[in-house]
């Protein structure tokens, strides 16, 4: 019984940790644009990775964001070769001339914002080499770089701005069928430079606690049956970590503490000192907890936070569709 005690006292203990944890600030993130390289890109394996890693610097020094909750926005590069040549020398090198474009667009759909082309020419010991002595004349912070990656930020501020209110219909629609973790990546997919944020901060703080409450709705179900199929030490301990689980902000916190009392009452063999100490650190977590949600502006950017993660949990990288513009 000692050792039921101890995980019960331990796993609700680490419900406020999880609480604080989304009281923390989520913070705004710039427009996303994603370094996407096709296989049929023109460019060899290993120099294909030291051109990403290039385009992604030169994605941040811009101002952009990457790997966010909507991934659709893509710079794709493409190199086209005029002429390989291989040295006369001792030891023989080889030599690449060629021109290296740069599109930046919408990659589900195949629109094309802007463009750019970058005469390159390298020198090495293999085609791979030689490529990559190219591609080291690419400035991330070049002017012309710079201008396009311009063109291509406003291009895509000009598409949300265009776009939001259909967005925010897309996510009222998923939310009304359900499926709130859908619902979530559309709404924090529209950027803070777009005037629909707000209203979709706010439809996401809502969705959040609703998606919130239907997670620990389903923890209790879950809980219940844990205890129902087993009731005695071992289902009270696997009931009790599920339970720990549940927000105390939540709608089922209620229904979480009303099990918790019918798994005392049931273990009548259970030292009551040792009931009593659990519920209540149970008691003073939730207190806690629940003290820590009552200033209105820390619990939306909880939630803001919160409708974050479950957006980029439920991300995926969408299938692109290039065409090479």
């Amino acid at each position: 019984m000692k050792l039921l005690k101890h995980i019960i006292i331990g796993v609700v203990l680490a419900s406020p940790v999880i609480a604080t944890a989304q009281n923390s600030d989520g913070g705004e993130a710039p427009l996303s644009l994603n370094v996407y390289i096709p296989d049929n890109a023109g460019i060899p394996e290993t120099a294909a990775r030291n051109l990403e890693a290039k385009l992604s610097h030169a994605i941040a020094a811009n101002g952009f964001g990457s790997q966010s909750f909507d991934n659709r926005f893509v710079i794709v590069p493409r190199a086209e070769v005029n002429s390989v040549t291989v040295t006369p020398t001792a030891p023989p090198k080889t030599v690449v001339d060629g021109t290296l474009y740069l599109y930046v667009g919408d990659g589900v759909t195949s629109t094309l914002f802007a463009s750019e082309a970058f005469p390159v020419k390298g020198i090495g010991g293999n085609e791979s080499q030689a490529f990559l002595s190219a591609f080291t004349k690419i400035n991330p912070r070049g002017r012309r770089l710079q201008a396009m990656l311009e063109t291509g930020r406003q291009r895509i501020k000009e598409y949300y701005e265009q776009q939001w209110p259909s967005m925010i219909k897309a996510a009222e629609a998923a939310y009304g069928e359900g499926n709130y973790e859908n619902a979530l990546s559309i709404l924090y997919s529209i950027p803070p430079t777009c005037k629909g944020y707000n209203q979709a901060m706010d439809l996401a703080t809502r969705y959040a606690a609703g998606y919130r409450d239907n997670t620990n709705a389903s923890l209790l179900t879950q809980a219940r049956a844990a205890w129902s199929q087993a009731p005695n030490e071992q289902g009270a301990a696997e009931a009790m970590k599920i339970i720990a689980q549940i927000d105390p902000a939540s709608s089922s916190a209620a229904g979480a503490t009303t099990l918790c009392n019918e798994i005392k009452n049931r273990l009548k063999q259970v030292d009551d000192r040792e009931w009593q100490e659990a519920v209540a650190a149970e008691k003073a977590a939730r207190e806690l907890a629940a003290k820590r949600e009552a200033n209105a502006s820390a619990e939306r950017r909880a939630a803001i936070k919160a409708a974050g993660e479950v957006a980029k949990a439920y991300a995926s990288r969408p299938v692109y569709h290039i065409g090479w513009w």
